[in-house]
């Protein structure tokens, strides 16, 4: 059965979300755990990213054939790009208006949402959909 783009967002959404609890709970224990703020946001991110490539592959972009290696590839330029973009999200909300740190990661996450799934939806798992 052929899903459209709505129905591949809604099971990103789904997958996100677990992945987002992910990112905020290492977020926390790491901030707890003494580390700087960007330091933190950016070990929480590459965790919950290489849990949502390995999620995506089995639940989301299921047609075409997934070729691990090109995909990495795909997958880390996209997250540098999205890491990038959660790092100035956390750095801005928390240096400029004061806000705790993971209440910004939490904003963070919702703000590059649209980027991560247009990237992997176009880039990273092109052809699989």
């Amino acid at each position: 059965m052929e899903m459209g783009v709505s129905g591949l967002f809604g099971r990103y959404v789904i997958v996100g979300g677990v992945c987002a609890v992910v990112d905020v709970l290492s977020f926390s224990l790491l901030l707890r755990a003494g580390l700087p703020v960007l330091s933190s946001a950016v070990m929480s991110f590459a965790a919950a990213t290489v849990l949502n490539y390995w999620l995506c592959r089995r639940t989301v972009f299921l047609r075409g054939r997934h070729i691990f290696f090109p995909q990495f590839i795909r997958l880390v330029i996209v997250s540098l790009i999205g890491l990038t973009l959660n790092g100035a999200v956390v750095s801005v909300i928390t240096d400029r208006f004061d806000v705790d740190p993971v209440l910004a990661k939490i904003i963070a996450i919702a703000v590059v949402l649209a980027w991560n799934f247009a990237g992997r939806l176009l880039f990273v798992f092109r052809g699989n959909v």
